[in-house]
This record gives C-alpha cells, structure tokens and sequence, in this order.
C-alpha cells in the first residue's frame, strides 16, 4: 500500500529554505502525498529534543505513516541513515539515537540507507535530509521494500541517558524535557507509577508524595508529581514553575520509591 502521510521533524527552524527543499524532493517523487511539518523548531543539533518529539507522537498517526526525523550533527560522518520498521510506522532518520524511544517499544527491523539508486544522484556531505532521507521515504511510499535499502542494522544507536532503571521498589529515570510552562517531563512510564499516597518522587532536593491526579489535587505553588498527557511522569508546581522554582534542568535524575505507610 502506498503511504498517503509523511511526516516531517526537524531542527532546521522557518527562516531558510532546508525544508522546502526536503518537501520537493518528496513531491517529486510521489505528488499525492500528505505532509505533516511535526516541529522545524528542535534546538540546532539537539538529538535529546528530537528523540522527545519522536516520542510524543508514537501511535498518534495512522500505521503506514513515514516520519522523516532529521537532527543530525553528525551528518556527512561515518554514522549510518537508518529506516526504523515499528508496528505504528516508519522511521527514516540518522542512526545517532534520535529514535531512541522507538527503540524501547519492540521495534520490528532497522536498516540502513546505503543503497544509492535510493538517493539523489548527488549526496551533499552537510545535507542528508534532502539527498537521503527524503528520498528514502519517498521510495518507501512508493512500495520499495525494505530490503532494497541496505543492511540490518542489529543495534541501532541509543542515548545512553534515555534508559531507565528499576530495581525492588525503586525505579529511577531522567527528565527528558521542560514544556513551556516549566513542567519537567520524565521518561518514567504510567506503568511505574502507582497512583497512591504510598509513593515518593525525588529530583534535586525535593520529594513529593504521591502520584497525583490533576494539578488541583494540591495547594497552590505545591510542588506534585503527575502523569502527564504524554503518559509519563511530570514534576509541576501548582500554578508556577517546577523548573525555575526547583531549579530542574534536562538530564536531571528522578527516582520513585515506593514505602509503607
């Protein structure tokens, strides 16, 4: 089946044309496609925002979507292009652990992009989203199978910092975004947080008790752990700023421990 969507995650921002250009070499290809533009917005050369947004959307498009990520510091280096095959789509991107979230949810295959009838005649060294990884996608929406793109690749690159540990009773992990109303989202899972008092969550110097419902389940300028709409666990401040009240940075740890009252 041909692939009706492709979705577009970038951090080239609005004021040059790199993701017009991306956009025409797709069009080119397959003219009756949909593109959806994600974010251009990531920090310049920020994987950590990048592997964020990918894990934002994850089921949310429909299963024959192609999403293209491209942060890519590393471009023109020995580092791989890489097509992800999950149950929810697939994932064209540098192997350079921006799809590390992926990478934790059972991906099928991965593959690299080395096949050069895949690409444009000719690769620039400093822009692989347009000479590889748009063209890729366009193949892919075309019915290319994944076999004609290159090699498996056994073990993709993954942020090391992304990983969580869970041990008995505890499970720790890190904050993996601030939103912009000072919400410092971690990449703990609903699944590791029990909604009871029995529950303390630590990051800096602060514990808060229990797993919260809603902001409301607190007094105003309290600090709450909650599972937020991505399904994992945030740090918020009733009315203000988790991450300027407590100081919270990205990459900061987050334990949850479990006790009996």
């Amino acid at each position: 089946m041909v692939s009706r969507v492709i979705t577009l995650t970038t951090d080239f921002g609005g004021s040059d044309t790199y993701v017009a250009a991306m956009k025409g070499v797709l069009l080119s290809l397959v003219p009756d496609i949909q593109i959806v533009d994600v974010t251009h917005e990531i920090d310049a050369q920020d994987i950590w925002g990048g592997a964020y947004s990918v894990s934002t959307l994850m089921g949310l498009f429909p299963t024959d979507t192609i999403h293209i990520v491209v942060v890519d510091p590393g471009v023109g280096s020995d580092r791989k292009g890489m097509i992800l095959e999950t149950e929810h789509g697939l994932y064209v991107a540098p192997d350079n652990g921006v799809l590390t979230p992926l990478l934790d949810r059972e991906p099928i295959r991965a593959v690299s992009i080395a096949n050069p009838e895949v690409m444009r005649p000719v690769v620039s060294a400093t822009f692989h989203g347009r000479d590889v990884f748009a063209p890729a996608a366009g193949h892919l929406a075309m019915g290319e199978p994944l076999s004609n793109f290159g090699e498996p690749i056994d073990k993709p690159v993954r942020l090391g910092l992304w990983e969580v540990e869970r041990g008995d009773g505890w499970v720790r992990g890190r904050i993996v975004h601030i939103d912009r109303f000072g919400n410092a989202v971690t990449n703990l899972d609903r699944r590791d947080a029990p909604m009871e008092e029995e529950v303390e969550v630590s990051v800096a110097s602060t514990t808060a008790r229990g797993v919260r419902r809603t902001y409301a389940d607190v007094g105003e300028g309290e600090v709450l752990a909650l599972v937020g709409s991505q399904e994992t666990v945030e740090i918020s401040v009733r009315g203000g700023s988790a991450s300027e009240q407590l100081d919270l940075r990205r990459g900061d740890q987050v334990e949850m421990r479990w006790w009996i009252a």
